[in-house]
């Protein structure tokens, strides 16, 4: 599976660190309009938004995401959805073992 996985986090990793270039850029940019006077530092979705930004690209790199979608698939491989169905089952084998 190698041939599936590796472009895969290729890419993953490409857009992680786009988006972590993108958000430093971003920020220097808006320190610069700050100290010409242009901008203000009060501006408060700008810092929201590059903070979440850098808290997912944060996710990403310490693999915290994929530790995330991996506990929710053992998680749902776990449950048993077709608890009436399991309980047939086993009242056939019962069955099976009186004959």
């Amino acid at each position: 599976m190698d041939f599936v996985f590796t472009p895969i986090g290729l890419v993953i990793s490409l857009l992680t660190i786009a988006t972590l270039v993108f958000v430093i850029v971003k920020v220097i940019i808006k320190l610069v309009k700050i100290s010409t006077g242009k901008g203000t530092i009060k501006d408060k979705w700008f810092w929201i938004e590059a903070g979440l930004l850098v808290f997912i690209v944060f996710l990403f790199i310490s693999g915290a995401f994929f530790s995330f979608l991996e506990n929710i698939y053992n998680w749902t491989s776990k449950q048993d959805i077709g608890g009436t169905t399991t309980t047939f089952i086993q009242m056939v084998d019962q069955y099976r073992n009186w004959s």
